[in-house]
């Protein structure tokens, strides 16, 4: 990804499906997922064109998510299998908190970014917090988090396509 992002495009069924996972976190606990897409590149700023949800197997605490890390590898192959995406980050709630990185999540980005398995050198992460307590409506705020900062992203909602 380049070094100074200041966009991300994400498609409408990202969008719709962050939204419909977020409604879990009615219940006081964070829940989450991985994101998919495409580097930024010579067509524009990084696109995510699909998200996961939490899987079967994950935590959720009122302070910490993890997820089903076995489900979203499989998934991960899948995605990539089908469209080419890559695993390019992740989103998560904080349903009483703000949509800002907070240190817990500072501290997983940053192994995330170490693990030479994952291969991330930046990674975009999704806060979503509620608007209401019913999670009727919610705020997505994205971060491109790099070994250095995590900066705030303008959210570009991208219609769906085949290619970038």
């Amino acid at each position: 990804m380049c070094e100074e992002l200041t966009v991300v495009r994400i498609t409408p069924s990202v969008i719709e499906l962050i939204a419909a996972e977020a409604r879990r976190s009615r219940d006081g606990n964070e829940t989450g997922g991985a994101l998919f897409g495409f580097d930024a590149s010579i067509h524009g700023p990084p696109l995510i064109s699909h998200a996961l949800g939490p899987g079967p197997q994950a935590i959720r605490e009122p302070k910490r998510f993890l997820r089903d890390l076995e489900y979203t590898r499989r998934a991960a192959e899948a995605i990539h299998h089908e469209s080419a995406a890559q695993w390019i980050g992740e989103w998560h709630t904080h349903p009483g908190g703000q949509p800002q990185p907070s240190d817990a999540d500072i501290e997983s980005y940053l192994r995330h970014l170490h693990d030479p398995e994952l291969g991330f050198d930046m990674l975009i992460s999704c806060i979503v917090v509620p608007v209401d307590p019913e999670w009727n409506e919610a705020i997505v705020v994205a971060w491109s988090i790099d070994q250095e900062s995590a900066r705030l992203l303008e959210i570009d909602v991208h219609e769906e396509a085949g290619s970038l």
